[in-house]
């Protein structure tokens, strides 16, 4: 039996990343593997992980090169699930273990798409937003930047500027301003809240004109990502 960790590299952009595990067989620890795939596929340094969860630097790193945590508490998990749009399930060290291989399966296809970046995840409006099994990629247009979460969006109501038909294109790489079309999303990132002008926007609150009202969200419990255009039927 496998008392201590067992340390697996993988290769990515030219430089190892470990993988640690204290699995007997031997395999990579499946939970461990599936943050190291959506770092990946999310172009999230160990750091830069770190500083989103509001822990020290070093924290992610030692997570993986010294098995410290073993696993996450559960106000980590949340808020790694909520770095990496993840189901913050998938985390729980009691998690079936081929629920986690399936959201790696899944999340090994999106990152050999995205790091292409030709193309980008397409939803459609009125669905659950599912990243780790993406419905449908599409060319990406050269306005939708490569940072942060991007996507295109199928419009099925109604919102003035936006018709039905029209796709959307969401880019996490440029916060938006006054002015700018924008989306609402859950803090899980799997929900579409609202689409609409942003009239006011500060570091505690948004107000977006949404369908001619006037609409307040706490940017604590939610994401706020901008439009950067849109192909209109």
């Amino acid at each position: 039996m496998v008392s201590w960790y067992t340390i697996i590299s993988t290769t990515f952009n030219g430089w190892k990343r470990p993988f640690v595990t204290t699995q007997p067989s031997q395999l990579i620890d499946p939970i461990r593997a599936l943050v190291r795939r959506r770092q990946d596929e999310m172009g999230i340094s160990d750091a830069q992980l770190s500083r989103l969860i509001g822990r020290d630097p070093s924290y992610i790193n030692q997570y993986f090169r010294r098995g410290s945590p073993a696993t996450f508490d559960e106000r980590t998990r949340q808020a790694v699930a909520q770095a990496l749009a993840l189901d913050h399930g998938l985390l729980a060290p009691n998690t079936d273990p081929g629920s986690v291989r399936m959201s790696i399966a899944a999340a090994v296809r999106h990152t050999s798409l995205a790091r292409s970046g030709r193309h980008i995840p397409a939803f459609v409006e009125g669905e659950r937003l599912e990243h780790e099994q993406i419905p449908e990629w599409i060319e990406r247009p050269s306005f939708v930047s490569l940072a942060g979460l991007s996507f295109a969006l199928h419009i099925t109501q109604d919102h003035g500027r936006l018709q039905p038909g029209d796709v959307a294109f969401i880019t996490g790489g440029r916060p938006p301003r006054a002015g700018d079309l924008a989306v609402i999303l859950s803090i899980d990132q799997r929900h579409l809240l609202a689409i609409g002008t942003v009239m006011e926007i500060g570091p505690a609150k948004v107000c977006l004109n949404v369908d001619g009202h006037s609409a307040a969200f706490d940017r604590t419990q939610l994401q706020v990502l901008k439009i950067a255009g849109a192909h209109y039927a």
